[in-house]
């Protein structure tokens, strides 16, 4: 099985989320064959940093916006280019970092890289949803708000 490449929106301003990436790139280089990230202006500008290093680094392609878009168009764009910049038959894991760190860097790890590596073109696509108890560990707008994104696209 060919590994599968991760997608990533990276709208992080603050610098927040790049030190849970860095920490976590040579794990995901045994995952994943390489990571889409897609960097909005503003993360752009704030991270140069961090920047730098995403772009010095093969392993990153890294897909600037010159804006901050609404999430909906961000999120279009960034998958359209990793559609784009990929063979077809190459799956791509679409994550977010906070999430990916989560499972990463706990108890999940195991199971979650397990998972990730026993998939193949024929099991696709699979969208992976959050249970209820998964749910209960949110506040309730969290919950509102990611549906709400999930059904702007």
């Amino acid at each position: 099985m060919t590994q599968p490449a991760i997608v990533m929106p990276m709208n992080d301003p603050d610098g927040t989320m790049f030190a849970h990436l860095e920490k976590l790139t040579p794990l995901l280089k045994t995952i994943f064959v390489k990571a889409l990230v897609g960097i909005p202006a503003t993360t752009y500008h704030r991270q140069p940093d961090y920047m730098a290093w995403l772009e010095a680094e093969p392993f990153f392609d890294v897909f600037r916006l010159d804006t901050d878009p609404p999430v909906g168009e961000y999120f279009a764009a960034l998958y359209r280019y990793a559609a784009q910049k990929s063979a077809p038959d190459l799956l791509l894991h679409l994550c977010f970092i906070d999430r990916l760190a989560f499972a990463l860097e706990t108890d999940y790890r195991e199971q979650m890289t397990e998972d990730i590596r026993s998939l193949t073109v024929g099991d696709m696509p699979l969208v992976f949803a959050r249970t209820e108890k998964a749910w209960e560990t949110h506040p309730s707008n969290y919950r509102e708000i990611e549906d709400m994104i999930t059904r702007t696209g």
